[in-house]
């Protein structure tokens, strides 16, 4: 049996990722609410928080290469150039989009310059409402996930790049912790995969 789908997907890699995105949803959903702050989430953050100064506006201009204001960019040009994609993408993002929000709600989980205000500011001050997960990581990766597919030549490890310094840049500037941002990235691929089969299977049944 061959291990890559007929769209050229690995099936092998495709299910691990999505098994490992599951399980960290799960483990990083239950450390959120049955326990108090994780240790070494705190160590994390504190590290990445204490870079140099001198970051905080490149940072900050990496950390808005998820956010909404991006995606709507990205979306305006595949209508006008790539409009096979627009259903992927408009899906992903508005179901990712849905579910964070959901999750925010249900989880409610404080920004650490909440939590930890002794030692942390916010840096970007367009920071508001829960934590976890982290939304511009989530839009991040649908970005990325969309991207790939349209420049496939494209090394996978600039996408997972893409998607890490943007993680990277919501530590630094004191709004997310470590639990936010890879739940974000795993709510985004569980929600990027199941939109890619729905579309897949539908252009079958329509073929």
């Amino acid at each position: 049996m061959s291990s890559v789908d007929k769209y050229g997907n690995n099936i092998k890699y495709q299910n691990i990722l999505i098994v490992s995105s599951i399980l960290i949803l799960i483990i990083s959903t239950a450390l959120v609410n049955f326990t108090e702050r994780w240790s070494l989430e705190t160590s994390i953050l504190l590290t990445i928080y204490n870079w140099p100064s001198w970051l905080q506006p490149i940072l900050l201009v990496v950390s808005y290469l998820g956010s909404v204001l991006a995606a709507a960019i990205l979306g305006v040009y595949l209508i006008l150039r790539r409009k096979k994609f627009v259903f992927l993408f408009l899906a992903s993002g508005a179901l990712t989009y849905f579910v964070v929000e959901a999750l925010k709600v249900a989880v409610s989980r404080p920004r650490p310059f909440e939590t930890l205000n002794q030692d942390i500011v916010a840096r970007d001050l367009s920071a508001h409402g829960f934590g976890f997960p982290s939304g511009h990581v989530a839009i991040a990766v649908v970005i990325a996930f969309t991207l790939k597919k349209v420049f496939p030549k494209v090394s996978l490890g600039w996408w997972i790049s893409f998607v890490g310094i943007i993680a990277i840049s919501r530590l630094y500037l004191g709004v997310h912790d470590f639990l936010d941002v890879i739940a974000g990235a795993a709510v985004a691929i569980l929600v990027c995969f199941a939109i890619e089969i729905l579309d897949k299977r539908t252009k079958n049944i329509n073929k």
